[in-house]
């Protein structure tokens, strides 16, 4: 019975230290963190179901991944805002410094089921933005494990249209600079 005692003990211990460093997925925390996220507008709320956002986390700006999983906002009076609850880093290392992006998007084009960061390939119709990356430090390990950290930094943004067809075609290309020309020759005259 001791010995079993015994390691239960060192696998409690050693599990304290194997978990990743948490954030707090919030964009309203008291006062110290205000950060909503309105429509193309810059003052229409994003209500419920009608958009989606989600944290990307890593080492340099240029890295970030997606963590955790997208979440819906907020309805009714606190439309606009992030409630996601805590997010795991996995493979993060407690007391290191990340750079951290929220990106939301709205389905404004009735594209519901687009419940990832859209790829260029179903962009056509959707609203999204992205905050500002800003540096997160992470708490140390300690055990118990620290409480997760907040979005320290995170500003609030507006969403904006995201035109059809992203990337012209060559064909598109050409004939603008065909038109760009014969103006040119045109001016000359």
């Amino acid at each position: 019975m001791k010995k079993i005692l015994i390691l239960a003990s060192l696998i409690a211990g050693l599990s304290a230290y194997a978990q990743s460093p948490q954030v707090n997925f919030n964009t309203k925390v008291g006062t110290a963190i205000n950060a909503p996220i309105y429509q193309v507008d810059g003052s229409s709320k994003i209500d419920g179901a009608a958009g989606w956002a989600q944290l990307f986390v890593g080492a340099t700006a240029t890295d970030l991944k997606a963590v955790g999983n997208p979440v819906n906002f907020r309805s009714g009076a606190a439309a606009s805002y992030i409630a996601g609850g805590v997010v795991d880093l996995t493979g993060v290392a407690f007391g290191s410094t990340v750079q951290v992006q929220l990106r939301a998007w709205n389905a404004a084009g009735g594209n519901a089921w687009l419940s990832t960061w859209p790829t260029s390939a179903d962009k056509d119709g959707i609203q999204a933005g992205m905050s500002a990356t800003f540096q997160l430090k992470l708490p140390a390990a300690s055990d118990p494990p620290p409480l997760p950290a907040n979005l320290d930094g995170l500003t609030g943004f507006s969403l904006a249209a995201v035109p059809s067809g992203v990337i012209p075609e060559p064909s598109t290309i050409a004939l603008a600079l065909l038109g760009a020309g014969a103006l040119l020759i045109r001016r000359r005259q």
